[in-house]
């Protein structure tokens, strides 16, 4: 028999803006916030690299190849998601690949109500570092489950603030100053 294959090393992630199943039922705030809030969590951790959101925001497109991305980022997997709305519930379904490889790691869906997007991100995030196979001290842990608001209207509003200022135009400067005024009241 073939000697078994060397086990997937993990040292860098890209993690890409989400997108609709749907082309038509976008939302660019939900899918950039969702690969914001997934890439502070996982960087926070610090035993893996993490492409920052500059070097992602241009990965929209759906039909877009998410390891041809990853090659293109260099980096050793990238994960990928898609997001899909019905009335008060979102699903989301996340996939993690070998950029070398194509290989396929992981990959889960979520269903949660609309109103707690925190809860799918965090579970998602931890998901995906347990498919990294991080080894988690308490405090990672603690990092990675931590909200910084249980107000998902606030939060919205945050990431409506954050999609504008990604933007670097003048006017995006001044929607996302609104959002985030809006996010603090």
């Amino acid at each position: 028999p073939p000697p078994p294959a060397p086990p997937v090393v993990i040292t860098s992630i890209a993690v890409l803006p989400f997108k609709p199943l749907v082309d038509d039922s976008r939302d660019a705030s939900l899918e950039l916030g969702m690969a914001d809030s997934l890439i502070m969590k996982l960087g926070s951790l610090g035993n893996i690299t993490v492409r920052p959101l500059s070097a992602v925001r241009r990965y929209t497109d759906v039909e877009q190849d998410a390891v041809k991305a990853g090659r293109e980022l260099r980096v050793d997997s990238v994960l990928e998601g898609h997001i899909q709305r019905l009335q008060d519930r979102i699903r989301v379904r996340a996939t993690l690949f070998h950029v070398r490889s194509g290989q396929l790691l992981w990959a889960e869906q979520f269903d949660e109500n609309r109103t707690d997007v925190f809860a799918l991100q965090d579970h998602i995030s931890q998901r995906v570092a347990g498919a990294l196979a991080l080894t988690l001290t308490g405090d990672e842990q603690r990092r990675l489950a931590k909200r910084y608001t249980d107000n998902v209207e606030a939060y919205r509003a945050y990431e409506r603030g954050r999609y504008h200022w990604s933007k670097g135009t003048g006017d995006g400067y001044r929607k996302s100053i609104e959002e985030f005024q809006a996010s603090i009241a």
